[in-house]
């Protein structure tokens, strides 16, 4: 038996983490096309609903639906230039099509939503709720498309601004100046400038993933920061974050070096390095969205020399037992704080859920042993770590720490018989 510790200073607020044996692979399913050469997948659900856009036998460009089960419809057939932006987890698609907004169902087909405007739908949120713009000859306007009327509001009629991305409670991240600048808006309508942060996402924890100058970045609209996370390789000309989970796991491209994952522990990775190596020479270019609890990714691909819209999902091999899991201890404002937090989302969760049985206490640091391997644990130590970092509350030296601790998981372990 192994048992791996932290040596870290004594502290209040602890995290799991999952002690893995393995490294991460993906395996890709390739989505085909509507009859081209050519597709791109731009948005993917929990559920594994996806849209983007596709060549068809001419060289025009469809918006499509992709399901599981339905393969990959085309959701304009008998039109003309259609492109599918986003797509929530009751298969509402919204995009463009003949320079206008429009929303799909599979029941109702497409619906204009500003008829009288060119403009597109960019983004819609789990309840329906649908962004975009229109141009009204003057500027480009935000607009918010009502879920169940679809009658638009315009969000700030002075201002030269684009929609980009909806959280579920309404909160919008977007473009201003003619897109030189971004900005985020709560759902009560006052905005608030990123500066040059340009954002692509958005998710509920109030983080968008973007770019500034070039280079990919994250901005917390909590605390007004931005987090810059670099390119693959400096020789990169530039990298752009293009879709976030909701635990802050971010996903993009970098210009020659092809698509990234990024997450705080492991920081940016190349997903080409990560394929499976039974895929050849098949290459990911971009990843455009992750889905909201992280587990699927959707972007383009390299398949055979032709560009296809692609799904990726991580594969997981077992992990040999007993696998262990330490408490990682991280000093915080407040011990009560600390001690709830482990008691509800540590210990509890792992004694109900007869995944762990605690096997060792020392004054502040309990260790458990794993009996089912859970990738979600390890999903929640970074998100706790990452929410540490972007939480006004804490102290600069508690933040100092927290990052010292997700950088320590690459080298501070010890390994005892």
């Amino acid at each position: 038996m192994f048992l791996r510790s932290f040596r870290l200073a004594l502290g209040v607020l602890a995290a799991v983490v999952v002690s893995s044996a393995r490294a991460d692979l993906f395996k890709l399913e390739d989505l085909g096309t509507l009859g081209g050469g050519y597709s791109t997948a731009t948005a993917i659900t929990n559920n594994g609903l996806v849209t983007g856009y596709s060549s068809i036998l001419g060289g025009t460009l469809h918006g499509f639906y992709w399901s599981p089960t339905a393969g990959m419809v085309d959701i304009n057939p008998s039109g003309g230039t259609t492109f599918g932006y986003d797509i929530n987890s009751s298969g509402k698609v919204v995009g463009q099509t003949g320079g206008q907004a429009f929303s799909w169902t599979q029941s109702g087909g497409i619906t204009l939503l500003d008829p009288t405007f060119q403009g597109a739908a960019l983004s819609v949120n789990v309840g329906g709720l649908v962004v975009g713009y229109r141009e009204d000859g003057t500027a480009d306007r935000s607009i918010r498309w009502n879920a169940l009327t679809n009658a638009p509001t315009v969000r700030f009629p002075t201002a030269d601004t684009r929609a980009v991305a909806v959280g579920a409670t309404g909160g919008v991240v977007g473009t201003e100046n003619d897109g030189a600048s971004g900005y985020f808006s709560a759902a009560s309508g006052i905005r608030t400038s990123t500066g040059s942060f340009i954002p692509f996402d958005y998710n509920d924890s109030g983080v968008a993933a973007g770019g500034s100058h070039g280079v990919a970045s994250s901005f917390d609209v909590n605390t007004l920061t931005m987090l810059e996370l670099g390119k693959l390789l400096s020789t990169d000309s530039s990298s752009t974050a293009r879709g976030i989970s909701s635990d802050g796991w971010i996903v993009g491209d970098s210009s020659e070096s092809g698509a990234f994952l990024y997450d705080p522990i492991n920081g940016m990775r190349s997903i080409n390095s990560l394929l499976d190596p039974a895929y050849g020479d098949w290459r990911v270019s971009s990843l455009n969205s992750i889905s909201p609890d992280g587990k699927l990714m959707a972007g383009t691909a390299w398949v055979h020399g032709e560009e296809h819209a692609v799904v990726l999902q991580i594969q997981t091999s077992a992990v040999p037992e007993p696998t262990l899991i330490g408490m990682m201890v991280i000093p915080f404002e407040g011990a009560k704080l600390g001690y709830d937090w482990m008691e509800n989302n540590v210990a509890k969760r792992c004694e109900q859920e007869a995944k762990c049985k605690q096997i060792k206490v020392t004054a502040d640091v309990p260790i458990y042993r794993v009996t089912k391997a859970d990738e979600a644990d390890k999903r929640k130590a970074m998100g706790s770590l990452a929410h540490a970092l972007r939480n006004q509350k804490n102290s600069e030296a508690s933040k100092k720490i927290a990052r010292e601790a997700l950088d320590s998981l690459k080298y501070s372990f010890e390994k005892e018989e």
